[in-house]
């Protein structure tokens, strides 16, 4: 895979209360392209911050059901990054 098509695996960073409190412990969260594998997701990570990747975790999230709006939500998903110890990501670059 090429470099620049590893920015097409990590498509946004995931920002919520929960993933500021698993940041503490050295696990990052990403939305991810649905197709990405857990290894090709460690090797993007990897090469674009140049950090150590210990683990990845992945999540499938359905879409939800909306009834007023008349359809649902799109369904997507995450994966939790664990880095080595003593490895911190600069996302704000």
């Amino acid at each position: 895979m090429s470099y620049a098509e590893y920015f097409d695996i990590l498509e946004a960073q995931r920002i919520t209360e929960k993933t500021s409190r698993v940041a503490a412990n050295g696990q990052y969260v990403f939305k991810v392209r649905k197709d990405a594998t857990k290894t090709v997701i460690m090797r993007a990570v990897e090469t674009i911050y140049k950090v150590k990747v210990k683990a990845c975790n992945v999540v499938n999230r359905p879409g939800k059901f909306r009834a007023r709006r008349n359809g649902h939500t799109k369904a997507f998903r995450i994966a939790y990054v664990t880095l080595e110890s003593g490895q911190e990501l600069n996302l704000t670059e």
